[in-house]
């Protein structure tokens, strides 16, 4: 975030909940948070979102009453990192109600699919990146990092935490920025 406000970029990092919690209950937290950016400079914000919070802004748009107001803080682009969005196999071993939902084939991410699949879903209306690398090792394999209608992008020989300190993450973030800021 030093990055993003030394080049006066606004920006809110969200804390999500703990693994207890299921993905859904970290929607009105992402969801204020981008209200308030919305609010403050009259633009939709770019998300970045690393693991978990991938499916939380998966979620959070799916949540979003179609229309009116709402249409106004999709984002033009979202950039996940090292996120799950097929599953992890190493949910298969982890207890917690969030991390079931990441399971690969698992009933919540079988029905986020399809919800996105809608024609004018707010999922559509974005442009996707997805940040992976072949050494993540927290979410693996590596082909459950990248949506189909992403633009996917290899961080070679990082891994989980380390992405977000990858350069190259950072350089995509801030053309994403610069783009759409405009």
């Amino acid at each position: 975030m030093e990055q993003l406000r030394a080049r006066n970029v606004p920006c809110v990092a969200v804390s999500l909940p703990l693994l207890l919690h299921r993905i859904e209950c970290a929607r009105p937290a992402l969801d204020a948070a981008v209200r308030r950016l919305h609010a403050a400079t009259g633009m939709a914000p770019v998300l970045a979102a690393h693991s978990m919070g991938g499916l939380v802004v998966r979620d959070w748009l799916r949540g979003l009453p179609e229309g009116g107001e709402s249409d106004a803080v999709i984002p033009p682009d979202v950039l996940t990192i090292g996120s799950p969005h097929h599953g992890s196999l190493l949910a298969c071993f982890v207890m917690g109600a969030n991390v079931r939902q990441m399971r690969p084939g698992s009933q919540w991410l079988d029905r986020l699919r399809e919800d996105e699949a809608r024609v004018g879903s707010a999922f559509s209306r974005v442009r996707w990146h997805c940040v992976y690398s072949d050494c993540d090792n927290v979410v693996f394999p590596e082909s459950t990092t990248v949506l189909d209608e992403a633009d996917a992008h290899l961080l070679a020989g990082y891994a989980h935490v380390q992405m977000l300190s990858a350069p190259a993450m950072w350089a995509l973030l801030h053309a994403l920025v610069a783009r759409d800021r405009g």
